[in-house]
């Protein structure tokens, strides 16, 4: 054998050794790839089984070793992110976004990714100017326009930017076909106010009928332009428009039910409150709400609360106690209006129905959920009455409050 032939072995042997090796390279790489996302899967899933016992912390831990490890997999950079800004560490939640935009070898839905959770980082800061930048780059890539538009919208919330609200609102009906108008009638209502505030009726009247254009069942608006045609010397408007507002919701009593009453007063030939009652369906937390509206409006007089009065006392038991008596009919309305009306001045309060969230006056957006038309008058409870009982004294009231009659009884009332 020559040498020739001996070369040609040795370098087919050779070439057969390294596609052996390199098959079982493979094969061990493969495994060991398989066995570390099989690991990294596992972890992954015990951060989240931390998430939904509401442990952050442990998830958190989890979380960074997993993103140390595989720096490469974005979904865990930005599940790490998020949970750094849910803990309030937003300038950690912000560098990490910061980084991952940087990123030169992202593809595009990566990057959109990473560039919504910046935005919403910023969001959470308060810096706006920087998040609503990105939030405009976002309205480019169409399955993002409508999570940027929301966010948008709830930038020009916080800053009152009631125009450009109502500009990204029609942005959205637009993106999503679904109707905001609920939404958009809150900011023309707004419009309208700041117009009154600078005297410009003609633009609150427009504000005002925008958005009943936009919502015909908007509490709000039919109040606003209510107010806006008594001021304006037009009771018959001014009375169609607040009965409207009662109607539409009896439970806001407090708000809309003592001017409405003070106008039927004025123009008779309407057929007064008592029509205007009995024309609406109520359910007994409304029938409190209108109770407590009359007895805190002196102007009604006592003939036409004392039915609501004896309603009151049918609803809550405890009432009938405080008074002596064994029968709703038989309490000195009178007395018992005259008792409650410091009470109800200084316990009344409004919650949101979604979030439970409690504020002396009524605001139209809950601070706490920023949720629209949820706060309502809280429901009538004991602790109200009780202070009839005990002489309790509510904040800057300089005098005792006055004592029904009767004999007190300090058993446990049955509410309804």
């Amino acid at each position: 054998m020559n040498l020739w032939h001996v070369s040609a072995v040795m370098l087919w042997a050779l070439a057969l050794s390294a596609l052996v090796w390199f098959a079982l390279d493979r094969s061990i790489l493969r495994r060991a790839r398989k066995r570390h996302r099989k690991v990294a899967n596992a972890r992954y899933f015990q951060g989240l089984q931390y998430l939904l016992d509401e442990q952050p912390d442990e998830a958190l831990t989890v979380f960074l070793k997993l993103a140390d490890e595989n720096p490469e997999i974005i979904e865990i950079q930005l599940a790490v992110a998020r949970l750094f800004r849910r803990k309030g560490e937003l300038e950690r939640s912000i560098r990490m976004h910061q980084n991952l935009v940087a990123r030169t070898h992202l593809d595009r839905a990566e990057r959109l990714s990473a560039l919504y959770e910046l935005a919403s980082d910023y969001v959470s800061a308060g810096l706006y100017d920087r998040a609503e930048r990105l939030f405009q780059e976002l309205l480019e890539d169409k399955p993002w326009r409508r999570p940027a538009l929301l966010q948008l919208i709830h930038i020009h919330e916080n800053q009152r930017d009631w125009e450009d609200a109502l500009r990204a609102a029609r942005k959205l009906e637009q993106a999503s076909g679904l109707s905001y108008g609920r939404f958009m009638a809150h900011y023309e209502c707004e419009l309208g106010e700041q117009a009154l505030a600078y005297q410009d009726y003609q633009g609150a009247r427009s504000h005002f009928q925008l958005a009943l254009t936009h919502n015909p069942h908007s509490v709000r608006a039919h109040a606003l332009i209510g107010r806006f045609w008594e001021r304006q010397g037009n009771d018959a408007r001014a009375i169609e428009d607040l009965e409207q507002a009662f109607l539409l919701k009896p439970i806001l009593a407090p708000l809309t039910l003592p001017d409405l009453a003070l106008l039927l007063k004025s123009v008779p030939r309407r057929g007064g409150l008592e029509r205007v009652l009995g024309e609406a369906t109520l359910t007994d937390e409304e029938c409190d709400a209108i109770a407590q509206a009359m007895i805190l409006t002196p102007e009604i007089p006592d003939v036409e609360v004392s039915p609501w009065i004896e309603g009151l006392a049918t609803r809550h038991p405890f009432l009938q106690s405080l008074c002596g008596v064994t029968q709703a009919t038989a309490i000195p309305a009178a007395a018992v209006r005259a008792a409650l009306l410091p009470i109800f001045r200084f316990t009344i309060r409004y919650v949101c129905e979604e979030c439970g969230y409690e504020l002396r006056s009524h605001v139209w957006k809950c601070p706490s959920c920023r949720r629209w038309d949820t706060l309502v008058p809280r429901e009538l409870l004991e602790e109200q009455l009780r202070g009839l009982d005990q002489g309790y004294v509510p904040p800057d009231l300089d005098h005792p409050l006055p004592v029904l009659p009767g004999k007190r009884t300090y058993r446990k009332p049955w509410i309804t």
